[in-house]
C-alpha cells in the first residue's frame, strides 16, 4: 500500500498475482487491515493453475454455446 503523488488516494498493491493493484480516495478508508501469512495444503503455483484451468474451462463452455447457438450443432 502506498500513497499517491497527491496524498489523497492509496495505491492498494497485492503480492497476488490474480488481483490488480487500483486506487482508493483516503475518504473511502474505514479501516486498515494487514494480511500476515497463508496456511495451506497446496502450493500457491498449483492453486493459480486450477483457476487458470476453470476460467479457461468457463470460456471454452461459452465459446461453444455461443457456436452452437450461432452457427448451429456440430
Amino acid at each position: 500500500m502506498q500513497k499517491d503523488k497527491s496524498g489523497l488516494e492509496l495505491i492498494c498493491i497485492s503480492d497476488n498475482q490474480l488481483y490488480a493493484s487500483f486506487q482508493l480516495p483516503l475518504e473511502e478508508v474505514k479501516e486498515l487491515w494487514e494480511y500476515q501469512a497463508h496456511i495451506s495444503f497446496r502450493e500457491p503455483s498449483q492453486i493459480h493453475e486450477n483457476l487458470m484451468r476453470d476460467r479457461l474451462d468457463d470460456i471454452h463452455q461459452k465459446v461453444n454455446a455461443l457456436h452452437k447457438h450461432y452457427i448451429g450443432k456440430s
